[in-house]
C-alpha cells in the first residue's frame, strides 16, 4: 500500500468512527433531553451506550495517534533516504524495505481495528431496536410512534394518504395496581398491548404512548372504518379474563379517535385524539368518541341503535354529544377501509371491505424491523439486497362482484404463490391490505427487476374460480435496490414510488426506482 493510500485510508476510518458515534446519539436519544423522557430508555441503557460510544471514541483515538506516529516515520525513514544525496541501491533498498514494514504495521492496526469497529455496531444495533421498543409489553415506544407519526404526515403531504390516529387508555388501572399490585398490572397492560395487536391490521403501528396508555397509527383508514375497528377493539379488551388472587377479573379501556384533516399538522391530531379519550371517560369509560375537527361525538355501533331514532321514542339511546341524527346516520355508515388507492379513487358504498392479515406472514411493523437489520449488515458488508412491493390490482372490484371472503381468497392465494416462487433466504411480508413486501438478499436492481417480471407474467396466467366465474389475477410490482445512504423509510418511500407508478399506469406492470427516476422494467432489463 502507498503511503497516501495508507493516510487516506486511516483518515476515512477515523472519520467514519466520528460520524458514527453522532450518528448512534442522534438515532438513540434523538436530542439531548430525549433519553430523559421516554420511559423506555432507563438508567442501565444509556449507561451500556454511553460505553459504546467511549469505546468508539477511544478507538479512534487510538488509531489517530497510530496515524501521527505513522506519519513521523514515513518522514524520518524520507529525511535519512534524502540526506544521504544520492543514495546507493542498498540504501533505496532498505527505506523501501523499512517502508513496507510501516505501511503493513499500519494495516494490521487497521484491521484490528475494523474489527472492533464490526462489534460495535452490532452491539449498536442492538440498542437501536431496543430504543424504539417498549421493554414491558413488545409493542413501538413512544419514540418509534413520533417517528411514524410525521413519516405518515410528510406521506399524506406528498400523496394525500389518509391516515387516523386512535388514544386508548386502561380504565381505573392506577385502583386495579393499588388492589391486585404491580405485577398484575404489568399482566393486565401486557394482555392489553397483545390484544391491540392481535386485532390490528399488520399496516398499524401499536405503541405503548406511556403508563397504561396506547396510541395507534392507522393509515388509509377512513373515520367510518377507524370507529368501527375501535369498537372491535373494545369488545376484545372488555372480553379479556385475568385470574388474581383466586378471582376472576375483567378491564375494559377507553377509546378517542381523530382523522387527520387536511394542513393539520401532527401535534393537534393528537390533541383531537386525547381529546375524544378524555370524552369517553367522562362519559363513563369503557366506551368510544371522535373527534371530527369541530365537535366530539360519542360512536354508537349500528347493532345497538333501534329501528326508530326520532327524539323522545322508547328506547332510544342517548348519549353527550350525539344527536338523534347523527345516530341514524351511523346506521348506515360503510364498513369501509381505503387501500391506498390512486388519484383519490372511491371505493364503491355498497360493499364492506376489511382484509384481515395473513397470520403465517410477517406485517407492516415486523417487516420495516427486518428491513433495518438488513440495512445495517449492509453498511457493513455491502452486500446488494432489493426489496419488490407487489399490489393486488382492482382488490375492490373482486370484493363488489364476489364478495369479501372471495377478495380473501385472491390474497392468500397470491401469499401461497409468492411463498413458493421465492428463495428460503427471502423473506415475505403483509406491507398493506391487498400489498406484499419481499426482501431479496444478493439481488442487484436489474436482477430484482427480471425476478419481478417472472412474477407478474406467473401470476397473470393464473385464474381463480371465483363465483360462478374464473377470474385472471393481476398484479402491480414496484422494485428498488438498496443504495448507500438509504435507511428504512428512504429506501420504502423509492419502491413505493415504483408501485404507485405501475398502478396509475393502469396495473400489471413491474416499475422500478434507479435511484433517480421511476422507469417500466423494460427499459431497466434491457439496458
Amino acid at each position: 500500500m502507498d503511503p497516501w493510500w495508507t493516510d487516506l485510508a486511516i483518515l476515512l476510518f477515523v472519520t467514519g468512527v466520528g460520524a458514527l458515534a453522532g450518528w448512534v446519539a442522534r438515532a438513540l436519544w434523538g436530542g439531548s433531553e430525549w433519553g430523559a423522557e421516554n420511559p423506555s430508555t432507563g438508567p442501565e441503557q444509556i449507561r451500556r451506550v454511553g460505553e459504546i460510544l467511549s469505546h468508539l471514541q477511544q478507538l479512534a483515538g487510538r488509531v489517530a495517534a497510530d496515524v501521527g506516529q505513522h506519519t513521523h516515520r514515513v518522514e524520518t525513514i524520507n529525511q535519512q533516504l534524502h540526506s544521504a544525496g544520492k543514495p546507493g541501491p542498498d540504501a533505496v533498498v532498505q527505506a523501501i524495505s523499512q517502508l513496507l514494514e510501516a505501511n503493513n504495521q499500519m494495516r494490521q492496526k487497521l484491521v484490528a481495528a475494523e474489527q472492533q469497529l464490526q462489534q460495535q455496531a452490532k452491539q449498536i444495533e442492538v440498542h437501536i431496536t431496543a430504543a424504539r421498543t417498549d421493554a414491558l409489553t413488545g409493542l413501538a415506544n413512544r419514540r418509534a410512534f413520533d417517528e411514524e407519526l410525521a413519516r405518515r404526515h410528510a406521506e399524506f403531504q406528498r400523496h394525500r394518504k389518509p391516515f387516523s390516529v386512535m388514544m386508548v387508555d386502561v380504565d381505573h388501572f392506577k385502583k386495579f395496581n393499588d388492589t391486585y399490585g404491580h405485577q398484575a398490572g404489568d399482566e393486565v397492560l401486557r394482555q392489553v398491548a397483545k390484544t391491540l395487536r392481535d386485532h390490528s391490521r399488520g399496516m398499524d403501528l401499536v405503541a405503548r404512548y406511556g403508563g397504561e396508555e396506547f396510541a395507534l397509527i392507522c393509515p388509509g383508514a377512513s373515520a367510518d372504518v377507524l370507529k368501527e375497528h375501535a369498537e372491535r377493539l373494545r369488545q376484545a379488551v372488555e372480553a379479556l379474563l385475568f385470574d388474581f388472587e383466586g378471582k376472576k377479573v375483567r378491564v375494559t379501556a377507553s377509546f378517542g379517535l381523530a382523522h387527520l384533516l387536511p394542513g393539520e399538522a401532527t401535534k393537534s391530531l393528537v390533541e383531537r385524539a386525547d381529546q375524544a379519550l378524555y370524552a369517553s371517560k367522562q362519559a363513563g369509560r369503557n366506551c368510544v368518541h371522535w373527534h371530527d375537527g369541530q365537535k366530539i361525538l360519542r360512536y354508537i355501533p349500528s347493532e345497538a341503535i333501534p329501528s326508530s331514532t326520532s327524539p323522545g321514542a322508547s328506547g332510544s339511546p342517548s348519549f353527550p354529544g350525539q344527536d338523534p341524527i347523527t345516530a341514524q346516520s351511523n346506521t348506515t355508515a360503510p364498513n369501509y377501509e381505503v387501500p391506498y388507492l390512486p388519484g383519490g379513487q372511491e371505493p364503491p358504498k355498497d360493499r364492506a371491505l376489511l382484509p384481515q392479515p395473513l397470520g403465517s406472514l410477517p406485517n407492516r411493523s415486523e417487516f420495516y424491523v427486518i428491513l433495518g437489520r438488513r440495512l445495517a449488515e449492509r453498511q457493513r458488508t455491502h452486500r446488494p439486497f432489493s426489496v419488490i412491493l407487489l399490489h393486488v390490482d382492482k382488490y375492490l372490484d373482486l370484493v363488489g362482484k364476489h364478495g369479501l371472503q372471495a377478495a380473501q381468497l385472491t390474497l392468500r392465494a397470491t401469499s401461497q404463490f409468492l411463498q413458493a416462487a421465492v428463495r428460503q433466504m427471502d423473506t415475505i411480508a403483509q406491507y398493506d391490505n391487498c400489498t406484499f413486501a419481499l426482501l431479496l438478499p444478493e439481488a442487484e436492481l436489474a436482477h430484482v427487476a427480471e425476478i419481478a417480471e417472472r412474477l407478474r407474467e406467473a401470476i397473470c396466467r393464473c385464474k381463480l374460480p371465483l363465483g360462478h366465474c374464473w377470474e385472471r389475477i393481476t398484479v402491480s410490482i414496484g422494485a428498488v435496490e438498496a443504495t448507500d445512504g438509504d435507511d428504512t423509510d428512504r429506501l420504502l418511500h423509492r419502491c413505493e414510488e415504483a408501485l404507485e407508478q405501475a398502478r396509475s399506469a393502469g396495473g400489471n406492470r413491474v416499475y422500478v426506482h434507479t435511484g433517480q427516476t421511476v422507469e417500466p422494467v423494460e427499459a431497466q432489463v434491457e439496458g
